[in-house]
Formats: C-alpha cells, sequence, structure tokens
C-alpha cells in the first residue's frame, strides 16, 4: 500500500521583526538583554562628569509589539548582595550620591525595540576600586516585566591606558650577591595586575620575585609593591613610589635609564631602587597581557 502523505501550506505574513517567519507570542515582555550574569563596565579615568552607557533595555526577541511601552528601571543594593552571596564576589554597591540615571524612562516602541541605559558620573569619584549598580525594572506602561531577566549587576571601574594584565620579565639586585641577580620570567598566566589609581598613575598587586637563587622559577609575593608615575604626554616614567605595605622605592637609580610606556607595544620599562639600599635595584619589563 502507498502512504500518501498530505501537506497543509499556510501563507506566513510578513513582519519587519521576525521576517517571514511569525513569532510563537504575541506576549509583550520588557526585560534587560544579558542578565543572566554581571556585566563589567570600564571608563577611562576623569575628573569631569561623564555619560556612560551600562545595560540595555529591550523588548524580548519573541514579543509582537504593537505599541510603545514606558519603562521605568531602579537601583536596587540588594541585588549586588544577592549577587555576592551567590558568587562569593565583594562588591560594593556604589552610592545614590556618586551617579544618576540620564532619563528616569526609557520608552520602546516597535521601530526601536531595544535602548541604552545612561548614567552620568565623574570617574574620578570611584578612584582605583571596583563597584557595582543592581538595577531592576521597576514598571511597565504596557506589556509585562520579564520573569527572569528583570535585574541586572553592572561592576563599574575606572582605568587609565596604562591600566592591565601583564606579563613580567626582568632582574633583581637584592641581598649582597649583586654580581648574579635573580632572574625572573612571570608570564600572563602569572597576572601581574597594574591598577588605576590616577589619571597618570598605577601601582602594581606586588612586584613577582623568585623564591631562591636562579635557576629557582617559582615566584613569590612580598612587601616590593611599586607604583609608577607617567608623563602623560611622553609616557615616560617619572616617579615610582611605594604602594601599600612597601618597602621604599628610589627612583631615579644609578646610570641613565629609558624607564617609559611604549604605546605602540604597549610595554612599560622601567629601573628603580629598592629599600634605601645602594645595591638593590630592580630592572623590569612588563609586556601587556590584556584588560583587567
Amino acid at each position: 500500500m502507498t502512504a500518501v502523505v498530505s501537506l497543509l501550506i499556510t501563507s506566513c505574513k510578513q513582519d519587519n521583526v521576525f521576517g517571514d517567519i511569525e513569532p510563537n507570542t504575541e506576549r509583550v515582555v520588557v526585560e534587560f538583554a544579558d542578565a543572566s550574569e554581571a556585566r563589567n563596565v570600564s571608563m577611562n579615568y576623569s575628573n569631569d562628569v561623564i555619560t556612560l552607557d551600562i545595560a540595555q533595555l529591550r523588548f524580548m526577541s519573541r514579543s509582537y509589539v504593537k505599541e510603545g511601552s514606558t519603562v521605568k528601571i531602579i537601583a536596587d543594593p540588594s541585588i549586588v548582595d544577592a549577587y555576592n552571596d551567590d558568587n562569593g564576589t565583594s562588591y560594593e554597591h556604589l552610592s545614590a550620591g556618586y551617579f544618576g540615571f540620564d532619563s528616569p524612562e526609557t520608552v520602546l516602541t516597535p521601530e526601536e525595540r531595544s535602548k541604552n541605559v545612561r548614567i552620568k558620573i565623574k570617574p574620578s569619584d570611584l578612584g582605583s576600586d571596583e563597584y557595582a549598580i543592581g538595577l531592576a525594572i521597576s514598571s511597565v506602561s504596557s506589556g509585562e516585566i520579564s520573569t527572569a531577566a528583570n535585574k541586572i549587576v553592572i561592576v563599574l571601574s575606572v582605568k587609565n591606558k596604562y591600566d592591565g594584565i601583564y606579563a613580567v620579565k626582568g632582574y633583581a639586585f637584592l641581598g649582597t650577591n649583586t654580581s648574579a641577580p635573580y632572574f625572573f620570567d612571570a608570564d600572563c598566566s602569572y597576572e601581574v595586575y597594574a591598577i588605576t589609581t590616577g589619571p597618570n598613575t598605577i601601582e602594581l598587586d606586588a612586584q613577582p620575585l623568585l623564591t631562591g637563587n636562579p635557576p629557582e622559577t617559582t615566584y613569590g609575593f612580598g612587601n616590593v609593591i611599586p607604583a609608577f608615575t607617567f608623563n602623560p604626554v611622553t609616557d615616560a616614567v617619572t616617579a615610582v613610589t611605594p604602594a601599600g605595605g612597601s618597602v621604599s622605592m628610589n627612583y631615579p637609580y644609578g646610570l641613565p635609564y629609558s624607564s617609559r610606556y611604549d604605546p605602540a607595544t604597549k610595554s612599560i620599562y622601567v629601573k628603580f631602587g629598592v629599600n634605601n639600599n645602594p645595591a638593590w635595584y630592580i630592572i623590569d619589563t612588563l609586556t601587556y597581557c590584556g584588560p583587567r
């Protein structure tokens, strides 16, 4: 017996969002894009108030939208607290006194289904610390608020052009054996952080040093924590100072050395003395690996 297959062919109406495919829901749902994880937003160091895009509001992609919706959002510290509890982080919620929404409402329309949430903020108020803002959709004039993507955590950080993760290679002349220096070569996997502390200053989380004599290949973080200041025009290193609980630094040290940042290779070359000892000094080449 020959099977007969009957095909029912229906026409699909054209839609400017879905093309020739009918949407599988007519529910109009408003949500945050990428709300499943925290969103990292960095900004350049500045003493001026800037406008910053921090998140995106949108109609859910499957929603068939016939009219606009006015969306209101609020900042809620409890969202950051919950995120910290769930992820083992310790972000501090940025107080409302340090930022403001560019607009209290966002209007989504069938023609503009998504729009950015923008804040006004002065980056220098944040310093070198990371803060977070918890956002929640509080109301919509039409449609409904997503139950799965109605909240988002925004992690804010301030960075200058020297900020980042670096590999560090160099020599350390420490102790009495200055004729045979300690050689160290920490690659990108070691993740030495250069952290913004001002418009043209950074500090290392610590200076990697060998824990024993060469050819020892393990590193130890100690109390040698340098901070570098650059000439913002020439990128020359103008100062090396101790940060945190570091021992003292001497700069410039000894014979002339071209301590500088090279913007073409994103590398830092620097020589500095340590602990006010005329025989102790370090020569570093820091090579940029990526953003912090």
